[in-house]
């Protein structure tokens, strides 16, 4: 559950390694800095990775983020 690949997450900052989604749920605070608190946070807060920022998820509506955040707590 993940591409094991390593990316730019700031210019001038080394690569970081794409960790796994197995036990995300158990790994707060998330995001490379620990900005978002909850998985919702890492979803909705524009400040923090929220919206399209890193993958498309501006478009997904409260109730898809729930879903999605309650799918990636049973990994």
């Amino acid at each position: 559950l993940s591409d094991v690949s390593l990316h730019v997450v700031r210019a001038g900052d080394p690569p970081m390694k794409t960790p796994s989604l197995l036990g995300v749920g158990s790994r707060a605070p998330f995001m490379h800095d620990g900005c978002a608190r909850t998985l919702e946070d890492r979803f909705t807060d524009p400040d923090c990775g929220g919206g399209d920022l890193h993958g498309r998820t501006s478009h997904l509506s409260d109730a898809q983020v729930a879903a999605l955040v309650a799918y990636l707590m049973t990994l």
